[in-house]
């Protein structure tokens, strides 16, 4: 099974490029969105390398204790969902985004299958699966995670800005200040 997994594992980082292709020519137009088939090239040559660099970890993580394949993914999806924030791409794409992957991953994995003198028999393509599959259900719950810690923090940000310009202080003296009351003084409102 030994040599069987690396030989996939090759295959898998050997063709990340060509995988990487394969997924982007699924994309949608949808614009704004980094994983637009019109997005800037710019945009898109750093979609690509993250793309290949996950192949690439997704194959890995046949190698790795679980422990060890979850540190390498928390790394890459906390940077990953960074990225998305800031471009403004939202969380249905990023599902639908998955999904693709997924299915593409296993197109290359029986790609794999099909060109190799191996014999693979159902027990290592399930033993793959379980691996593959975990792997990629784990990057995309600790992508939601990260994506909507940075999303909450952002809102919660906001909201204590919005709060500070509605009622400004005007001060007075070292003591005193001057707060004008404006609209309903609701429990919230009332203690800050």
């Amino acid at each position: 099974m030994e040599t069987k997994t690396e030989a996939l594992y090759k295959f898998l980082v050997d063709n990340s490029a060509n995988f990487t292709e394969d997924w982007l020519k699924r994309q949608r137009v949808i614009h704004g969105s980094d994983y637009s088939a019109d997005a800037p090239p710019e945009v898109m040559n750093r979609v690509k390398e993250q793309n290949s660099n996950y192949v690439r970890l997704v194959a890995k993580s046949l190698y790795q204790s679980e422990e060890e394949m979850k540190e390498t993914i928390s790394a890459w999806t906390s940077q990953t969902a960074a990225d998305r924030i800031k471009s403004k791409t939202d969380l249905k794409e990023v599902a639908w985004n998955s999904g693709v992957f997924r299915r593409v991953y296993w197109e290359y994995v029986q790609k794999f299958v099909k060109q190799t003198d191996l014999e693979i028999n159902l027990d290592d393509v399930f033993t793959w699966e379980k691996k593959i599959n975990y792997t990629l259900d784990y990057v995309f719950e600790t992508f939601i995670i990260v994506f909507m810690d940075i999303l909450m923090n952002r809102l919660v940000s906001q909201a204590t800005l919005i709060k500070e310009l509605s009622a400004p202080v005007i001060t007075l003296t070292k003591e005193v200040g001057l707060l004008p009351l404006i609209g309903e003084i609701d429990t919230t409102r009332a203690k800050g």
